[in-house]
């Protein structure tokens, strides 16, 4: 029994039994983690020539994870060390743990602790094969901080021999061994230029040579209390000579009193390190130094030593395998997005359009290029999850729950699709992967099995133990989670119905009657979709009115454009697009001073995107307006700066340029304006419906488009995608004599 279990801890020596064992853990890994299929074939990939052929290595294997939070790149990699039966060799480190202040043990004492090193030997190699590290959460392992300034973390150093060429020196990462280097090194500047100080027994007994070592080094290495030196009278006279504590009390300490030059620390690693050579020579050796009577003498005799211990012990892992696992929401781009009323179908693909070099780009602003290089090109970036993806784990969570209660209760639960659609709207925060969704489970879910649990035991006599949970009248369809609470219906087999008020989190969030503003919000969402369809052809995703944060949004991504560069067309379209909603508040309201004051962000945006492209991109003119005061500036261009800066001779005409931004920043207003005034019924009937929902899908809003839109048509839309499509470009160059 004990050697079968034996057998499935650590994997077999044959590479056909190897291969096998690495294939069935891809299918495991698939068949327990939804939506990582190619992320775990990356991983496999990456993994193999490190299991199979490890004798052909020469360098660590490092596969790094970099992606958002939450989504399963910690799981993955500790499931996967299980199905290859090598978790008994692998060692995990959190660097955000590793990285404080307070951590004394580096990673190479918890290294060597945990695999049993002996450090102390004096084998000057000791080779470690086929172990694992995982570095988690790389990102506090940062050598540089916000500033671009260099960050010194000790304990962290190693890291990087590790996963350059494997091989540690076990010294240089002691704290006994650096604490003497520290000594020796401050020492030995003093006691060269004293080489003629007497000593006896290891000590400075005269005063004044007492008094000049502690000037010099004394703040560092003794814990006298030398202020009194600072303080007294350095003339010569007996009083700076033979300085005294200014209180009477006998035992205050004489601060001139005789100086052991090493202290205990010191002399345990002398002795502790040298008698691992041989039994007595530590003794030996400290006996010689005891037995100087010069600092000059001392001073060879410890240079000896210091060589002896500095002899360097190397651990070599050059065969290696070396996950680093980081979390960089920052190269994702979505960092601040922390909305559950995002779709998390684009923000799938919004992540899923994050390139290697994106990632490169954003660890250049935590680590050095160099650092960067030992990464190597096993980069594997993690998208989020597809809304069919974050489905698909709420149902395994469900079964898993079901069945184990089954098991354990022998009661059996059937969950509705309304359950299923509720902790979805509940649970899911597409930013922060899985972790609120579970979360969710367990605390709304879970809850109610005690619930039946106290159901049976209050009825022992019912024998039907089938138990169906589901929304209060669901069959009517039309199920509305913009509430305080929702009711629940537990049936218990054909017999009795019991009602349960479960009060929800972001329900009454998203309830548009919170909100006394829900139509003016609603028009202003409802301007930035029709402008959007008007300029592009396609349809936001979704659009919110109501929001479970404050404000609403409209989902204006496209991934068509992603990784297009702009043209003016392009521009034009997003700025119209950018001033929709607050063009659509004026049109409807008239009365500027009942139009909300939250269109900032919208402002904000347009302004920093089209100064951007004026100044820098040859929107107007083909010339390259920058100036270290613009561009320093804190959003492209400071308010005023071209009135009060006078700017240097390569800006055409300034004032050309400010009139410029300013009638065409006027200009996208109006042409804005005309575009809605076209569309007023539909303009009317989206803020209507959205401002009594809260939200709309894009799928609605399509039909509401072909039903009420005037210039916007089926025809329309249609020639606009033909039109952005770039078949103009093609057709151009055809036609090019």
């Amino acid at each position: 029994m004990e050697e079968k279990k034996l057998e499935n801890l650590i994997a077999p020596e044959s590479k056909l039994e190897r291969i096998r064992i690495l294939e069935e853990a891809r299918k495991v890994l698939k068949s327990e983690f939804v939506g990582l299929d190619s992320i775990i074939d990356e991983i496999i990939k990456c993994v193999s020539p490190w299991y199979i052929t490890p004798e052909v290595l020469e360098r660590p294997i490092v596969v790094s994870l970099f992606g958002m939070s939450g989504t399963g790149k910690t799981s993955i990699v500790r499931r996967l060390t299980e199905l290859l039966r090598i978790s008994w060799k692998t060692v995990e480190f959190d660097c955000g743990e590793e990285s404080n202040e307070s951590s004394s043990m580096s990673i190479v004492d918890r290294f060597t602790e945990t695999f049993g090193l002996d450090t102390n030997s004096f084998i000057t190699e000791e080779s470690t094969n086929d172990v694992v590290f995982v570095f988690d959460e790389f990102q506090y392992a940062r050598t540089i901080n916000e500033s671009g300034e260099e960050v010194i973390k000790p304990t962290l150093r190693p890291i990087w021999n590790i996963i350059d060429s494997g091989k540690l020196s076990v010294n240089e990462y002691r704290y006994d061994v650096s604490h003497f280097m520290n000594f020796f090194d401050d020492f030995a500047m003093f006691a060269e230029s004293h080489e003629e100080m007497k000593i006896k027994d290891g000590e400075i007994q005269d005063r004044e040579s007492v008094r000049a070592i502690l000037l010099d080094i004394g703040l560092f290495h003794y814990g006298r209390d030398i202020k009194q030196l600072l303080r007294g009278k350095d003339d010569g006279s007996k009083d700076s000579k033979d300085i005294r504590p200014a209180s009477s009390d006998e035992e205050e300490e004489d601060v001139l009193a005789p100086l052991k030059i090493l202290d205990n620390t010191n002399i345990g690693t002398i002795v502790k390190k040298l008698n691992m050579i041989s039994p007595r020579y530590g003794y030996e050796k400290y006996q010689e130094l005891e037995d100087a009577d010069t600092l000059g003498k001392f001073y060879e005799i410890l240079k000896d030593v210091k060589k002896i211990i500095m002899t360097p012990k190397v651990i070599n892992c050059s065969r290696a395998l070396v996950f680093i696992i980081g979390n960089l929401d920052e190269a994702f781009r979505v960092q601040s997005d922390l909305s559950a009323d995002v779709d998390a179908d684009n923000f799938y693909y919004q992540t899923s359009s994050v390139s290697i070099s994106d990632i490169k780009e954003a660890l250049k602003t935590r680590f050095r290029a160099e650092q960067i290089a030992r990464f190597g090109n096993n980069l594997i970036k993690y998208p989020t999850l597809k809304k069919v993806d974050f489905q698909k784990i709420i149902e395994k969570e469900l079964d898993r729950v079901v069945t184990k209660f089954y098991s354990t209760e022998g009661i059996q639960i059937n969950v509705s699709q309304g359950i299923k659609d509720l902790l979805y709207y509940e649970g899911v925060f597409p930013s922060q992967g899985v972790r609120p969704v579970f979360t969710t489970i367990g605390s709304f879910f879970t809850t109610l099995l005690s619930d039946i649990l106290i159901h049976y035991s209050n009825n022992p006599e019912e024998v039907d133990r089938t138990v169906r949970i589901s929304i209060e009248n669901e069959e009517k369809g039309d199920i509305s989670f913009n509430k305080k609470e929702i009711s629940i219906t537990i049936k218990y087999g054909e017999g009795i119905s019991e009602r349960k008020d479960i009060p929800l989190q972001l329900g009454p969030l998203r309830d548009p009657g919170r909100r006394k503003t829900r139509y003016c919000n609603a028009v202003h969402e409802a301007g930035h979709a029709i402008v959007y369809i008007h300029e592009t052809g396609e349809f936001p995703k979704n659009i919110v009115a109501v929001s479970s944060g404050d404000g609403g949004f409209c989902d204006t991504y496209n991934k068509k454009q992603e990784g297009e560069i702009d043209t003016r067309e392009d521009v034009d379209s997003e700025m119209r697009t950018l001033l929709g909603g607050y063009c659509a508040e004026e049109l409807v309201f008239e009365d500027r001073n009942k139009c909300l004051m939250g269109s900032s962000s919208d402002i904000t945006n347009a302004w920093e995107y089209f100064s951007d492209v004026s100044y820098k991109c040859g929107y107007f003119n083909p010339i390259c307006f920058s100036d270290p005061v613009v561009e320093n500036g804190p959003s492209g261009i400071p308010g005023g700066i071209l009135d009060t800066v006078e700017l240097p001779y390569r800006f055409f005409t300034d004032k050309s340029l400010k009139d410029s931004i300013k009638n065409r920043w006027i200009d996208y207003i109006e042409e804005t304006k005309f575009i809605l005034n076209e569309e007023k019924e539909l303009l009317r009937q989206v803020s209507l419906e959205l401002g009594e929902k809260g939200s709309m899908t894009g799928e609605r809003l399509e039909q509401l488009v072909l039903k009420y839109g005037n210039k916007l048509t089926e025809e329309y839309i249609r020639e606009t995608r033909k039109d952005k499509s770039g078949e103009y470009y093609l057709e151009k160059l055809m036609n090019f004599k």
